[in-house]
């Protein structure tokens, strides 16, 4: 049987053939690598393979697919840190190919304003005031966009502006972005759900790209 789902990696600085596997996540959609039981487990990209010893690791409330692996794993697969890809893992032999998802497209709320708060309930909520040079992006909102980086590129039709990247930490607030009314001025966007689509490569985020 075939397994598939989608990984974030992540690479740590030790050299190691143990890999993490964290796909238990009470915030994030279901994952059909579940499923994947602890144990050895050979990892495939292209025509390179590494052999380790997995371990499937309960999440709790954590809002990301992920898999944490040793630098040597790394190089010898040549998986990047914090790069997306997608995995496909075969039961039947344990083997777990890689092939990576550089571009990941999601319907997401545009809001605009220029105040942010998070953590609403809590006796002191988090404020953030938006600069004209800045985007912010809900904590679930840049897990499902796999959203990395300080900036980006924001794209609506042809017109694109580079905005700095702020980052949301409360991981119960819905998934969205937000823009300052200027910038919404000057790309020509409106407030309300929207196709958005982030590349990796590029750093782009595209609204309503189309097909």
């Amino acid at each position: 049987m075939i397994l598939k789902g989608i990984l974030d990696v992540i690479v740590n600085r030790r050299v190691t053939n143990e890999v993490r596997l964290l796909v238990e996540c009470g915030g994030a959609p279901f994952t059909q690598l579940t499923a994947i039981t602890s144990g050895p487990v050979i990892m495939r990209r292209r025509n390179m393979s590494a052999r380790v010893n997995l371990t499937q690791e309960e999440g709790g409330e954590c809002i990301d697919h992920s898999i944490n692996v040793g630098r040597n794993v790394a190089e010898q697969l040549q998986l990047r840190n914090d790069r997306r890809y997608r995995v496909e893992f075969d039961t039947n032999t344990r083997e777990m190919r890689f092939f990576l998802k550089p571009v990941t497209r999601a319907r997401l709320p545009l809001r605009i304003g220029t105040e942010v708060v998070e953590d609403p309930n809590a006796p002191e909520p988090r404020i953030i005031t938006l600069r004209n040079n800045q985007i912010f992006v809900s904590a679930i909102g840049r897990v499902t966009l796999g959203i990395i980086g300080d900036t980006l590129l924001l794209q609506h039709g042809l017109k694109k502006k580079s905005l700095h990247i702020i980052n949301g930490t409360d991981i119960f607030l819905e998934p969205f972005v937000q823009v300052t009314p200027k910038t919404a001025e000057q790309l020509g966007l409106r407030a309300g759900n929207a196709i958005m689509e982030f590349n990796q490569n590029t750093s782009i985020l595209r609204i309503n790209p189309g097909k």
